[in-house]
């Protein structure tokens, strides 16, 4: 296939996201993960002309009914010389004010600046200064519980004067209702803003949320702040010894609104210990009886006589891990599809994203409640644009054209979540508002974007007349190019399948199995409906377990699923095509070379095909035995494989390592004693595949690279390997021959996980000043 070059369909703006890290074979650290955050929020962040405009365009309520008292005095009288303390009596002389003057009267104030979580319920160990909480559940243990934080406070000094906001104020000279928000570059307020992120990003974990509003004092001044996942608008810096009836109008309104207006999510039920639904799940999770004890490939004696309504063993054993910690409360979630409202009760996330601003994907083991069965739920923030499918539907048409037997999620119900969109990009654009003739900017007209009485509905965006009309090659209606914030709704996605990680492959020849099991549905997606998945990763192949009947009686197979369309999109080689959206993801770790060096270039079969073999390597040194005898060995060729990057001209790109694997068309690693390349030797059948596989690749960038010098031509036998690596039936067919050798029988070579626990690289993180978007 011709590949095409586009300037707006491209690659991830920048693929090496925050959630990426967790890839890594060196966990990063709370420091790097929140560099990482702050880095991916930068100019996702909307500023207001007042505290006013904030309260009444994000947290309306009725004065009528719930009218502020007057106060006779300054509340604050006490902290006219905060901006002379330290820190913490800033927080005592507030905390104080709050009781004396009965502030906030429905809400609990309580601090948490010194114990964190421990690592089994928080696996950062942060500890924010504060919290409004309901006064029935306010703890006093002094840890965060963001499980339960209604409104987060956070508290900085102003001895430094600046040193410790975040955020900066500007105006545009032209509008004075508009209110720029100033990312200052100076290393202590961007670690704040870093630190903030990760605040309101633990809170979205541990709650369902369609946003968070957070509270932020330095010193005499504050801030008020609302996350969601499309970015934050955030208020100026107003004096509140000098003017004190903002800050009061909001801790007034946070204790008299309704929970859905402070972003609770009210199609997520949170269960109390002593209700049906919360005895019904503690049930389920021990009950044994409908087990099916074994899981891995076998025939089921012909004696044993499955239990009615079984399950496997380990999904139920998932669920109940995933309620075992009564600090991840337990809850029912409601998914709207044909008119039916289904409810799934579920725990902890089994799987969720590490960043603030995205999709924000969380999936669980659910209890169907109608279906009396465990399943897959994902929750996300999907894209919200005209031209993007959902990927119920995308499932959906797959399986209607490729068969029942293609290896893909098998849908139950899906839909948005009613009236849950995010607001924070609406307002960017309100306040940015474009001329109908010439695209300049015009002066905002009217107030901002206001949530209803229910939840965060956007403004309206056109979608077509008719949703069966072929409209691709049109720009999308709703799309502003100039707006660095992505519009989401809330989406849920309920699957039969409740599937095993990649990890847990039992040996190589089944590892080499599931890989084509996964190229060989590529390929029939791809045949069938021009589809290409744009996201392969390790986290989107997994193990599926399941009973079919065979020529001897019942057996159990393992089957791998190619999981995750949701950012699938037809393939098209019109360089006019417009974007669907801002951006898109990918994980860097699996990405091909060509799409990491060239953020511009159109994804291409060949570029999936790759992403695919760099997982099946991966996991074949991670957990098979090698030539390479040292743990360390392992990881090092991970990490530097993988994980690594290099920087020139200030931009970023792949890694030396992984370039010169595909250049060299072999898999070894660098032997520092003899200063060369010693080829990984797994001493079976593997041996057969990796390499010439590779080959393949190495034709590939052999003609990319002539093709970019106009007086070189490569040679036809290069340009004819170079274009089976657009072929699934090439990859396939030497998958297939690998796993039909003879060189399997009797070979147990899973060694377990050869990453040695703990091992730390040598590799520095990514200057976050190269993490940006390429031009």
């Amino acid at each position: 296939m011709e590949e095409s070059v586009s300037d707006v369909e491209s690659t991830p703006l920048n693929p090496r996201k925050a959630d990426s890290l967790k890839h890594n074979i060196d966990e990063p650290d709370l420091e790097e993960f929140r560099a990482k955050n702050e880095e991916e929020m930068r100019a996702h962040y909307v500023g207001t002309g007042s505290v006013e405009e904030f309260l009444d365009g994000l947290l309306p309520y009725r004065p009528r009914t719930n009218k502020r008292p007057p106060l006779p005095d300054n509340p604050f009288a006490t902290l006219k010389e905060a901006d002379s303390w330290v820190e913490a009596k800033v927080v005592d002389k507030f905390n104080e004010a709050l009781k004396t003057h009965s502030l906030c009267p429905k809400l609990a104030f309580r601090r948490s600046q010194h114990r964190p979580h421990p690592k089994n319920t928080d696996e950062t160990g942060q500890k924010i200064d504060g919290g409004f909480f309901r006064l029935s559940e306010a703890p006093d243990d002094g840890r965060p519980h963001w499980e339960l934080q209604l409104v987060q406070a956070e508290f900085k000094g102003r001895k430094d004067k600046d040193k410790y906001d975040p955020f900066a104020d500007g105006e545009t000279p032209l509008f004075e209702p508009i209110a720029e928000v100033i990312e200052p570059s100076a290393e202590t307020r961007t670690e704040v803003r870093g630190q903030i992120i990760t605040y309101a990003e633990q809170v979205f974990a541990m709650q369902h949320r369609t946003f968070v509003f957070m509270l932020l004092v330095m010193g005499r001044r504050f801030r008020l702040i609302r996350w969601d996942r499309s970015g934050a608008i955030v208020t100026r810096a107003v004096d509140y010894y000098e003017s004190p009836g903002p800050l009061c109008e909001f801790l007034w309104r946070i204790s008299h609104v309704k929970p859905v207006a402070l972003g609770l999510d009210p199609s997520a039920t949170r269960l109390t210990p002593n209700s049906v639904e919360f005895e019904t799940m503690t049930n389920i999770a021990k009950d044994t009886s409908r087990d099916l004890p074994y899981h891995a490939p076998r025939i089921i004696p012909p004696d044993y006589k499955l239990p009615e309504g079984y399950w496997f063993k380990y999904v139920r054993e998932m669920f109940a891990e995933s309620i075992s910690n009564p600090e991840w409360l337990r809850y029912r979630l409601e998914v709207v599809c044909n008119g039916e409202i289904r409810s799934f009760l579920v725990g902890r996330p089994c799987f969720r994203a590490r960043a603030l601003a995205g999709r924000g994907t969380r999936g669980y083991v659910a209890y169907d409640v109608k279906g009396d069965r465990f399943v897959w739920l994902k929750d996300c923030w999907r894209a919200s644009y005209d031209l993007l499918e959902k990927e119920g539907d995308i499932l959906q048409r797959i399986r209607n054209e490729c068969g029942a037997d293609v290896s893909v999620p098998t849908v139950v119900c899906h839909g948005d979540v009613p009236l849950q969109a995010t607001l924070t990009a609406d307002w960017w654009e309100h306040k940015h508002p474009l001329s109908p003739d010439d695209g300049r900017p015009l002066p905002p007209s009217g107030p901002p974007p206001r949530r209803s009485s229910r939840i965060t509905v956007p403004m309206k965006r056109k979608i077509p007349d008719d949703e069966n009309e072929e409209s691709n090659d049109e720009p999308a209606p709703n799309f502003r190019p100039d707006c660095p914030l992505r519009h989401h709704e809330h989406y849920r996605l309920v699957v039969e399948q409740v599937c095993m990680p990649l990890k847990n492959f039992l040996n190589g020849k089944q590892l080499v199995s599931i890989t084509s099991d996964c190229v060989l549905t590529h390929g029939q997606v791809f045949e069938k409906l021009n589809i290409l998945h744009r996201d392969i990763s390790d986290s989107n192949i997994l193990i599926h377990p399941k009973v079919i009947e065979g020529d001897g009686g019942l057996l159990i197979v393992w089957k791998g699923i190619l999981a995750d369309w949701e950012i699938s999109k037809p393939v098209s080689t019109d360089v006019r095509i417009i974007a669907r959206q801002p951006e898109r993801t990918g994980t860097w770790h699996f990405l091909s070379i060509n799409l990491i060096n060239n953020t511009w270039k159109l994804v291409t079969v060949a570029d999936e095909l790759e992403s695919l073999i760099y997982v099946l390597i991966y996991y074949a040194v991670r957990y098979l035995r090698s030539s390479l005898v040292s743990r360390e060995d392992v990881a090092r060729f991970l990490d530097d494989t993988y994980d690594a990057y290099s920087i020139q001209r200030g931009e970023l790109f792949c890694g030396e390592r992984k370039v010169r694997m595909v250049t060299n068309g072999t898999l070894s690693v660098y032997n520092a004693r003899n200063a060369s390349y010693d080829p990984i030797v797994f001493n079976s059948p593997m041996d057969k595949l990796i390499n010439p596989i590779l080959k393949g690749f190495r034709a590939r960038y052999n003609v990319m690279q002539a093709q970019s010098l106009p007086t070189r031509r490569p040679p036809l036998a290069t340009v004819r390997m170079a274009n089976k690596v657009n072929s699934h039936k090439w990859i396939k067919g030497y998958l297939e021959l690998c796993y039909g050798d003879s060189g399997w029988s009797g070979l147990q070579d899973k060694a377990g996980d050869r990453v040695p626990s703990g091992w730390e690289s040598n590799r520095k993180p990514i200057p976050t000043r190269f993490g940006g978007p390429r031009s």
